[in-house]
């Protein structure tokens, strides 16, 4: 259970599985060349959550207030309170665990994929996150994040918005026959 990002046991697991399934099956459509590493960055996306979230908890009330308005996003909070986001703190995890560069690059901007300038990994992993929080997925367990898919990204992976429903879809399948294989 991550009390600081709201999230019941497991959540966080079926969520990144999820990332995972969907990023395999954007590669899939992209560059069939980058499905593994794509599978594994989405997989291992959120790690820093685990890291973060003790020190989101016993700043409760201030990430609450920071956010009360309704106008700022929780990785905004995060950046403004504790100096970082977590996925800055995946990625220096990542290194100290010796992941290639190429993927500890997407989870570190898997957020703010346009600043490595159209880096494929990082955006299909961004694409997918966005995809696997929006409202109606339904068994992904999203947190209080609040993601857009940036319209470059979109454009980039020549992705149309008709078409996410279906990644959605594959990506929950995936997640839920992993989970009824445990």
């Amino acid at each position: 259970k991550l009390d600081g990002y709201g999230l019941d046991a497991g959540q966080l697991w079926r969520h990144s599985l999820a990332v995972a399934g969907c990023a395999r099956s954007l590669a899939k459509k992209r560059n069939p060349n980058v499905i593994d590493d794509a599978f594994s960055a989405g997989l291992i996306h959120d790690c820093g959550k685990l890291i973060l979230d003790h020190y989101i908890f016993e700043r409760k009330n201030v990430f609450d207030n920071f956010l009360k308005d309704g106008k700022k996003t929780f990785i905004e909070a995060e950046r403004t309170i504790l100096g970082f986001d977590h996925a800055q703190i995946a990625a220096n995890v990542c290194e100290k665990w010796e992941i290639p560069k190429r993927l500890v690059s997407a989870i570190q901007y898997h957020h703010t994929p346009a600043m490595l300038r159209f880096n494929e990994l990082a955006l299909i992993v961004h694409a997918s996150d966005a995809i696997m929080h929006a409202p109606e997925t339904p068994a992904a367990g999203t947190d209080s994040m609040d993601i857009a898919i940036d319209s470059e990204t979109l454009k980039f992976l020549n992705l149309d918005r008709k078409q996410i429903p279906f990644f959605q879809k594959e990506a929950n399948d995936y997640m839920e026959k992993t989970i009824s294989s445990i």
